[in-house]
């Protein structure tokens, strides 16, 4: 048998799947074209496996626009309502997240079931699902007039985010927060806010599927991994006509604070990006139903030779 690859046909109705990454900041994408790592360090690595025939084959997806920001780096800061503290956000993927991703248990309320195999790390995608995972690092610096910035404490969260989109012109997105490390330095650190964007509301709805949060959303130095939070929402195509398609992207907004760097911040641009990941459509004649794709998944074809 042998295996060959192909693109789908970039319509709501395909039937491929494929993974890709596709990071950007919230100006513009980032420049470059570097893959993201799922595992990390060659000791821990994560097995590949040969693709089910006739399935959707969750697959990881390229990055086009570069890798993320590296861990402490300042190019990502925001000034709080406090002018001595800034906060400063970024992003990895290496053998800690991964771990951490294998250590905790399948939540009881997964969007996508299969985000779960401790082997899917990263940003994966099938035709209709879609998971994430990704350690978030947060730093407090303290900022005084003809000094170097002084670095207060780090606080690490595994985020992950889970994408289910339907043949109603709707999808729904589920967010899992939980501490990995938080340095005592930085008190008590709480999620001040998270938000997510389909692009703009002038063609896209959202709303909360429940309440905003479900589970504790402060953590210090000794809070658990298992200490996790929820937050589901629902997403909808409002300009849906016949004849038309719409390509939507995905923003994802987070905020924290800590009580021993006070000051609040609110962030104005995504803490990350992921550009036209959404494509839905009313294409076919007479269609009395919108369809909505991952079209950046590449389906796998097994051909079998007589």
């Amino acid at each position: 048998m042998n295996r060959t690859e192909g693109r789908a046909v970039d319509r709501a109705d395909n039937k491929g799947s494929e993974t890709v990454y596709d990071y950007g900041t919230g100006n513009a994408p980032i420049s470059g074209d570097t893959a993201i790592p799922d595992g990390g360090a060659s000791e821990d690595p994560i097995p590949e496996k040969e693709p089910y025939e006739a399935e959707d084959v969750p697959e990881k997806q390229p990055s086009r626009h570069g890798a993320p920001l590296e861990p402490g780096s300042r190019d990502n800061c925001y000034t709080t309502d406090n002018p001595d503290i800034e906060m400063c956000q970024s992003r990895k993927y290496d053998a800690e997240i991964a771990r951490a991703a294998k250590a905790l248990a399948a939540p009881t309320d997964s969007l996508v079931s299969w985000c779960s195999d401790p082997a899917i790390g990263g940003y994966t995608l099938t035709r209709r699902e879609g998971c994430h995972k990704v350690g978030v690092v947060a730093d407090w610096w303290q900022i005084s007039n003809n000094q170097p910035p002084k670095h207060i404490g780090t606080a690490i969260f595994l985020v992950r985010e889970e994408m289910k989109l339907d043949n109603t012109g709707a999808w729904q997105q589920r967010n899992f927060i939980s501490p990995l490390s938080i340095d005592g330095a930085l008190g008590t650190v709480t999620l001040d806010y998270w938000d997510a964007t389909c692009g703009g509301d002038t063609v896209c709805d959202r709303e909360f599927v429940g309440p905003e949060f479900t589970g504790p959303t402060s953590w210090t130095s000794i809070s658990s991994v298992t200490e996790e939070t929820v937050q589901t929402r629902k997403f909808t195509w409002k300009t849906a006509v016949v004849g038309k398609s719409q390509e939507f992207d995905r923003g994802s907004f987070l905020g924290f604070k800590a009580s021993a760097a006070p000051g609040a911040v609110r962030v104005t641009e995504p803490s990350w990006v992921f550009w036209g990941q959404i494509r839905c459509d009313q294409m076919m004649p007479n269609a009395t139903s919108v369809g909505c794709v991952f079209p950046k998944y590449t389906p796998t074809f097994e051909l079998k030779h007589k």
